[in-house]
């Protein structure tokens, strides 16, 4: 989480890795508050695709300062008017998640009566992270699997360890090629989409960057944009990237599928849910192969970590590959940045806009962007096939093939454990 005011600067340099962002302003008329609204939709492909939002708080503070008019009716007026405002920002759907927004209403003084002040659920909000029965809700599925793979390690039916390995390694090897094939799918639908996208970006890109560059009538404006690598915010809030302008055609032409394919949602699984699919389902085998009832307990429970690691490396990853799209754009700019704020002289700005034009005519600059993408999709994939494979092999053999007596007994740790575990599963 990173709580901001409006430093646009510092916002986008954080937005990228906040799970949550607070937008904070006045009561007073807060939908038509031009800053809030030019920050967020600025920084929509970071929160997004290129990012880890999953929640936007926007905050209206001072709301002791309109008791007068703080009906629940006019309540209801301001939040909805506030969140209509956000949707109909055009990069929101794109990039964000559906029920990502909310709207609170706060004052830090006495004088708002405690009903209407909704600062005590923000503060609760802030202190779910450091939670002390949260930080027991994501330790105990370990605890509890640890504990099934030391009682269960005392078993001596060898025969159904035998038979339930057989029977485990066949699911993986089924289960890994559904998952292949899966992400295989994925993978032809993005270069299918990324394909589409190259080939507008060359019929559209020269009017895209004359709108601007065209603009521009002064030297040390241009020049200033090429030192900072293409970018430039100004003090009136207008903000040029000349490299978010040339790989927008790709990044617009993968935005929804990327929000589908990687959510930051929690709810919302990676891949079309095809890693939450993935499943041993080590637990059917419970019934007939009761000796070992507990290793398979203990399978079943480093899958679920499995999956919860998965998901959160994903989500950092996908980051990365959207986020690609730009840096490969300006790795391939950065050249012609370089040669033309070099001009100097009489008819040097029209030369400097010459200069960039011409180095992207020459260049193959929107295919490499389009392949560094793709490869980078294709190394994850790999590697979560590669990671979901060895992980579980060696829980197999951990588990099946060792023969692992000498452990403490841990009956009595195991149901203190086991008892807690059900009284929250069964809350859940």
């Amino acid at each position: 989480m990173y709580v901001v005011g409006f430093t646009s600067l510092v916002f986008l340099q954080m937005v990228s890795s906040c799970g949550t962002v607070w937008i904070v302003t006045d009561l007073i008329r807060p939908e038509s508050e031009k800053e809030p609204w030019e920050i967020l939709e600025s920084a929509c492909s970071l929160l997004g695709n290129g990012g880890v939002c999953r929640n936007i708080h926007f905050i209206c503070t001072k709301a002791d300062q309109c008791l007068d008019k703080l009906s629940p009716e006019h309540v209801i007026y301001v939040k909805n008017n506030i969140s209509k405002d956000f949707q109909e920002l055009p990069e929101v759907e794109r990039h964000l998640p559906d029920d990502c927004f909310e709207v609170f209403i706060v004052s830090a003084t006495d004088e708002m009566p405690e009903e209407k002040n909704e600062i005590d659920y923000l503060m609760n909000f802030l202190q779910t992270p450091n939670d002390q029965r949260d930080r027991e809700q994501r330790y105990l599925p370990d605890a509890f699997g640890i504990l099934s793979l030391m009682k269960g390690a005392r078993s001596q039916n060898t025969q159904q360890k035998t038979a339930v390995y057989t029977d485990l390694c066949a699911r993986r090897t089924d289960e890994l090629n559904k998952l292949k094939s899966k992400m295989t799918s994925v993978y032809e639908r993005f270069e299918e989409r990324l394909t589409e996208g190259v080939n507008t970006a060359k019929k559209e890109w020269e009017s895209a960057l004359d709108k601007k560059i065209g603009p521009i009538n002064s030297y040390t404006q241009l020049k200033s944009i090429l030192d900072n690598d293409g970018v430039q915010s100004t003090k009136t809030g207008d903000h040029i990237n000349l490299n978010t302008t040339l790989s927008s055609f790709l990044t617009n032409s993968i935005d929804r599928q990327f929000k589908e394919t990687f959510p930051n949602a929690g709810k919302d699984k990676p891949f079309n849910g095809a890693i939450h699919d993935f499943s041993l389902d080590s637990e059917r085998l419970i019934e007939s192969h009761k000796d070992v009832e507990l290793l398979l307990k203990f399978l079943k429970s480093e899958e679920d970590k499995l999956k919860v690691q998965l998901c959160e490396e994903i989500r950092e990853r996908k980051k990365r590959i959207y986020n690609s799209l730009t840096e490969t754009v300006m790795s391939e700019m950065l050249p012609a940045y370089r040669e033309a704020k070099a001009e100097t002289g009489d008819g040097a700005l029209k030369r400097m806009k010459i200069t960039l034009k011409n180095h992207i005519q020459a260049s193959d600059m929107f295919d490499k962007v389009k392949r560094e993408m793709l490869e980078q999709l294709q190394t994850l994939t790999r590697d979560i096939i590669k990671h979901i494979d060895d992980r579980l092999m060696k829980a197999m053999d951990m588990s099946l093939k060792r023969d692992i007596t000498s452990v403490p007994d841990v009956t009595k740790e195991y149901n203190d454990v086991k008892k807690v575990y059900i009284e929250e599963a069964f809350n859940h």
